[in-house]
């Protein structure tokens, strides 16, 4: 099982930052890395975070949010989820799916506190398993796709055959005498 790490959907390439994080992750898990590939896996939701607040105000969090140009992982991912609130279709369970996401953002952050890719502790360190590695890249991943993806997809019209959307060779080809 050397290359276990589940093929989905692939994690929107919009920005260098975001899917640089994803390889180095994905790289330290095979290297067995597991405490840096957590890291990598922090610095990936941190990276989706920082460049969906710039996307949708055009300043960067640390300055607008931020104090002395440092922003902390929990005040970045709610203030990201602030600025997405007005995407979000069922408004009345923003707080469940902001303290859920934000939960998730964090206790990734503190799994890799704890070990050895951390600021150094003064007590011992305390190494991620290769499964539970795996489920925290997992829960990174979904994460970034489910913000990039908000952004997206509530923000652009990307989709084929809707208004303003993008048309197909296919769909244009199965229009045939109608498109003319």
């Amino acid at each position: 099982m050397a290359n276990d790490f589940r093929s989905t959907d692939e994690l929107l390439d919009v920005n260098y930052a975001i899917t640089d994080k994803r390889s180095l992750m994905n790289k330290r898990f095979q290297d067995g890395e597991l405490g840096e590939a957590i890291n990598y896996a922090r610095c990936m939701l941190e990276a989706t975070c920082k460049y969906v607040y710039h996307e949708l105000t055009g300043e960067e969090v640390e300055d607008v949010e931020g104090h002395d140009g440092y922003i902390s992982l929990k005040n970045l991912s709610d203030t990201t989820i602030d600025k997405l609130s007005a995407l979000i279709s069922h408004e009345e369970f923003l707080k469940d799916i902001k303290d859920n996401v934000t939960k998730i953002i964090c206790g990734i952050g503190n799994v890799r506190n704890e070990g050895s890719a951390s600021h150094g502790p003064r007590t011992r360190n305390i190494e991620p398993h290769r499964e539970e590695t795996l489920y925290l890249m997992s829960l990174a991943e979904d994460t970034c796709n489910f913000l990039l993806k908000l952004l997206y997809t509530r923000t652009h019209i990307e989709e084929a055959n809707v208004v303003n959307g993008k048309f197909s060779e296919s769909d244009l080809n199965n229009l045939g005498e109608k498109f003319e």
